[in-house]
């Protein structure tokens, strides 16, 4: 869905570190259909894959 949306290719790997605990809160809030954990996290996703393909650009 991401390169539909012409975004680069999603770059998760910061959920293996610290974040990994957090993406497990944003999975547990969700199922109370509380997204706003999935959406920050989901944005500094994006963000990270974005420079990086930036990045590798030049």
């Amino acid at each position: 869905m991401a390169l539909q949306a012409g975004l680069p290719v999603l770059d998760f790997s910061i959920l293996s570190g610290p974040k990994k605990a957090d993406y497990f809160a944003a999975v547990q809030a969700g199922m109370d259909r509380d997204y706003e954990l999935m959406e920050a996290l989901f944005a500094e996703i994006i963000e990270n894959s974005i420079q990086a393909s930036s990045k590798q650009d030049e």
